[in-house]
């Protein structure tokens, strides 16, 4: 789920809004959080943007995500990056 929250955990949140905010402004308090979430989402996607044109046709190619540095590293050094999974155990042998 979302955050690690469980179902339950949710399902009790929910109880919890309606009891506290009521059943008749719970749903007009849910539309404006969406909005303000889309408003946001809108802001970082501009912000984005204009960083992209502010650095140029020659990093055109740049991604946000290569600022971490794990997906730096794997990018840089290709398949040598990518986590083994560790040999299984051999089997014990039965008498």
């Amino acid at each position: 789920m979302f955050f690690d929250i469980g179902m339950w955990k949710l399902a009790a949140l929910a109880v919890v809004a309606v009891l506290l905010i009521g059943p008749d402004k719970l749903p007009k308090l849910v539309a404006e959080g969406v909005g303000l979430l889309r408003k946001l989402r809108q802001l970082a996607d501009s912000a984005k943007q204009e960083v992209r044109d502010g650095l140029g046709p020659e990093l055109g190619d740049f991604e946000f995500e290569d600022l971490n540095p794990r997906t730096f590293v794997r990018k840089q050094l290709g398949e040598q990056a990518q986590p083994q999974a560790p040999a299984p155990a051999p089997a014990p042998e039965l008498d």
